[in-house]
């Protein structure tokens, strides 16, 4: 997400249905945004933490269109990988 609270697309859909119980499962807080948002635009309106025991935490996100996903770059970490970003 960008400071500006739109969403910047780094991120993984978790559209199975093993991750759409697991994000079930998720206890959400409403984000609030100090800007409007433009029309059109994605945005998460709230934010979660997937816990996967072993392996760590996830953040996850909700969109205003009802889409949740996971964070890219948590997900690159948990796997050691050179996301290639500075």
């Amino acid at each position: 997400m960008t400071d500006d609270g739109t969403f910047a697309g780094r991120t993984i859909r978790a559209e199975s249905p093993d991750a759409v119980a697991l994000l079930d499962s998720v206890e959400w807080v409403e984000i609030q945004h100090d800007e409007p948002v433009p029309d059109g635009e994605l945005y998460a309106t709230h934010l979660g933490t997937l816990a996967i025991p072993g392996i760590g935490n996830l953040r996850v996100y909700q969109l205003n269109n009802g889409q949740r996903v996971i964070d890219a770059d948590d997900v690159a970490s948990m796997f050691n990988l050179d996301t290639g970003e500075a």
